[in-house]
């Protein structure tokens, strides 16, 4: 079954969308694809928010790993992974996993890493990720379904 996995943690507050943003987006993406298994996930320190978001969503949890190379040998299983921490778009760009991210560019000076060899959409907001319409992060989602399909 095709696994969408939403990486909750934000690293800083620039990059947190926030539950009510993140329901949002996995409800419509649960509507427009009921046949996908939605996963949310987050780092341990996010977990009560990982479970709001589940049980708001009727979306599967990924259970706190005990390390980070755990959390990423899984999400390099998903088959489609939206975040807005750029820590795992490296692992997941290492396995050619499908990706919606969510950027902060608020430094010209600065290019944001995007996803190396991997299919992927960036969404960028001036000051945080929280400008990003959860309607435009679900349009990602289905714009890369074409990538997927190929594949």
């Amino acid at each position: 079954r095709r696994t969408a996995v939403f990486n909750l943690t934000g690293t800083d507050d620039a990059r947190r969308y926030g539950p009510e943003r993140w329901i949002r987006v996995i409800a419509e993406f649960r509507q427009r694809s009921p046949e996908w298994r939605a996963v949310v996930a987050g780092a341990p320190h996010d977990a009560p928010m990982v479970r709001h978001v589940a049980e708001a969503t009727g979306a599967d949890v990924l259970p706190p790993t005990p390390s980070f190379h755990a959390f990423a040998a899984t999400v390099m299983q998903a088959t489609i992974l939206v975040t807005a921490d750029t820590s795992i778009v490296h692992v997941a760009a290492a396995a050619s996993v499908p990706q919606v991210v969510l950027y902060v560019f608020n430094n010209p000076a600065l290019m944001p890493w995007y996803p190396y060899r991997s299919p992927h959409v960036a969404l960028t907001g001036s000051n945080n990720v929280r400008e990003i319409e959860p309607a435009h992060v679900n349009d990602a989602i289905e714009a890369l379904f074409s990538c997927i399909a190929t594949t």
